[in-house]
């Protein structure tokens, strides 16, 4: 990143760093001249090669203040993150009252460039949050929390909305304490996640620099080998159908952030389109919108999400009319198979789609008269689209004030036209997530009122049924107990979406409340194979599929893999602590449940207790009573009664 010179102020939307090394100035005072060229070296040496690396603009004031201005909060907070490990593992090798530390506090929003210096709001914002972090940690304004939380793993504390001095509104804060960022081996191994999400944030899709993405492969690939589970969970060449196929996100040649979701929009609907073919066999979104923003290797593509072929596209916007290039490329020869056009007005952008999955599965030889599309009729004008893509992309981001934004536009949706389905399916989605997960606070509900919304909304999207719709309803109907019904909202969504990973999953997860954990795992292995890079649900209901099967042993080496991957999921540590009770590995058990708890009261919840197994979703009295027993045998205090 370099900054103009001699020109008029520049103002862009960028992440913003202020790091602050602690007790500078008292070293200054001392007249402490060894320790500050130890200092000076420290920067050299350590601080500024993780910036450059990110190519970070940067600048020192002072001597101890340093500035730093990325394109990406995710490359920033990671940036700083490796800064507070090396600086860590440096202190590590000096006396304590020689170790440096320092403060970052990070922000995302307008910055104004202008020669050598930098300001703006975004600058005053990340000054003042600095103070608010403890030495070694992170302090980072909303702006960049709701950027990044998805995409960068880390243990964030909500510190509340706090006034800064010279700012007129409050901000809220999120802190990341030295210890959290310390603990954290894998840093770019998947994105950290609440333990009640597993079902809603399959939809998510983090977007990782390339780098990222890399060591994210790498890491997977790495457990897989250790659990000898590769050929299962990574698919090669040897095992992939001959027309595995996957849909990249398709690039913005606007260059405008506004318009990004368009593009994802279209690339999504194909995704969904696709995922409705039986004889196709399309990767999950969550897989492969993993490469949005980066230049990509189509063979490495290929290797690491087990495919044959790839589709890619762009899309470019001017007021009413829109061009969106596509193109089927075999991956491996790097031949392209097939492409089109369409050149027109947005208004007519829907036939194009309706066409553009038929397309590409005749250019694979699947032959099949016609593709469900991914909205059952076309919205009356484009500006409902353009509505509904922002309302999806805000769902995908799986955070309550995300789903309010989505909540708020899907609405506005139906006030110009009740008759879109899918508004009232994503909606019944996001009120079920407000009374499943705790988040109907956050949607200015209460836990009722969010329930009452989630059933009138999921009768409405009944009457054009889509995947999503059943998906939700096969979850609401298990909460209620309806297991059977539950069960065919199951095999309803399967068919509209027979190759939709979270189909699948929903699918497994029913058979496994209603008593068939066998029968669950070929769904629940099929999921995991259209989605490569997201492994840690697939895992985690394989692994209760086991164990309510009696095979203990298998479950703990298939919990163990789960948990490595998303280390704070409680559920996962909780059934792993399970079957080692079953195995009479008592002191395993009894560690993996402090995790639990630990977890559990770092979220603000009750600690867990035999009593909770009531909770969950059986069908059969046996399977509640074999996962109690097996946490008895844990050590977990109370009674199943």
């Amino acid at each position: 990143m370099t900054v103009p010179t001699g020109e008029a102020p520049v103002r862009r939307l960028k992440a913003t760093i202020i790091g602050d090394l602690v007790g500078y100035s008292r070293l200054i005072e001392k007249d402490d001249l060894g320790t500050l060229d130890r200092i000076a070296a420290l920067k050299r040496g350590v601080i500024q090669p993780q910036l450059e690396g990110f190519r970070a603009w940067t600048r020192w004031s002072a001597g101890d203040r340093l500035l730093a201005l990325f394109d990406s909060v995710v490359d920033a907070v990671e940036c700083a993150c490796r800064i507070q490990n090396a600086l860590a593992a440096k202190n590590q090798e000096l006396p304590g009252k020689e170790a440096v530390h320092m403060r970052i506090g990070i922000s995302f929003g307008d910055v104004i460039l202008e020669e050598d210096d930098a300001a703006g709001e975004s600058v005053n914002i990340a000054a003042r949050l600095e103070g608010l972090c403890e030495a070694g940690g992170l302090a980072i304004s909303e702006s960049a929390y709701l950027e990044v939380h998805h995409k960068v793993p880390l243990a964030y504390e909500d510190y509340g909305e706090r006034r800064l001095k010279n700012l007129a509104e409050p901000v809220r804060v999120y802190r990341v304490r030295a210890r959290d960022i310390g603990q954290r081996s894998t840093p770019d191994v998947y994105f950290r996640v609440r333990a009640r999400q597993r079902w809603r944030r399959l939809f998510t899709v983090p977007r990782l620099g390339f780098a990222s993405l890399f060591l994210l492969l790498v890491g997977a690939l790495v457990l897989m080998m250790q659990a000898g589970n590769l050929g299962r969970f990574w698919p090669s060449g040897a095992t992939l159908q001959e027309n595995a196929i996957a849909v990249l996100p398709f690039e913005n040649l606007n260059r405008d952030p506004a318009q990004d979701h368009i593009a994802r929009g279209i690339a999504t609907d194909l995704i969904i389109d696709l995922s409705g073919v039986e004889a196709a066999s399309v990767v999950a979104r969550s897989s492969s919108f993993r490469y949005e923003g980066r230049p990509v290797d189509l063979r490495e593509v290929a290797d690491m999400l087990g495919v044959k072929y790839v589709v890619d596209g762009t899309v470019l916007r001017v007021a009413d009319n829109i061009r969106v290039n596509v193109s089927l490329i075999d991956a491996r020869s790097e031949r392209q198979v097939w492409a089109s056009r369409f050149d027109g007005r947005t208004a007519e952008l829907f036939q194009f789609q309706s066409q553009m999955a038929l397309k590409v599965l005749e250019a694979l030889k699947i032959n099949i008269a016609r593709v469900e599309p991914a909205t059952q009729r076309p919205p009356p004008d484009f500006a409902v689209t353009d509505v509904f893509y922002e309302a999806r992309e805000a769902y995908y981001r799986d955070d309550p004030g995300q789903l309010a934004t989505a909540r708020r536009l899907l609405e506005q949706i139906l006030q110009a036209d009740p008759g879109f389905k899918a508004a009232h399916a994503y909606l019944a989605a996001i009120f079920w997530a407000g009374f499943d997960e705790d988040w109907a606070r956050r949607l200015n509900l209460t836990a009722q009122q969010s329930l009452d919304l989630a059933w009138r909304h999921l009768e409405e999207s009944l009457k054009d049924s889509l995947p999503l719709t059943y998906q939700v309803q096969a979850r609401m109907l298990a909460w209620e107990g309806d297991f059977d019904a539950a069960l065919q909202a199951a095999e309803n969504a399967l068919s509209l979406g027979p190759n939709d990973p979270v189909s699948r999953l929903t699918m497994g997860m029913m058979l496994i409340y209603t008593g068939r954990p066998e029968d669950a795992l070929r769904y629940l292995e099929r999921a995991a194979g259209s989605d490569p890079l997201n492994l840690a649900d697939y895992l985690f209901w394989e692994g209760m599929a086991r164990y309510l099967a009696g095979d203990f042993s298998e479950a703990e080496r298939v919990l163990r893999q789960s948990v490595e991957i998303n280390k704070n999921d409680d559920w996962g540590h909780l059934v792993l602590a399970a079957a080692l009770g079953q195995q009479g590995k008592q002191g395993d058990a009894r560690q993996a449940l402090e995790i639990v708890q630990t977890l559990r009261r770092e979220a603000g919840a009750s600690v867990y207790g035999l009593r909770d197994v009531k909770h969950w979703a059986f069908q059969s009295g046996a399977d509640r009573r074999r996962l109690c027993e097996g946490l008895a045998k844990a050590g977990l205090p109370g009674t199943c009664e």
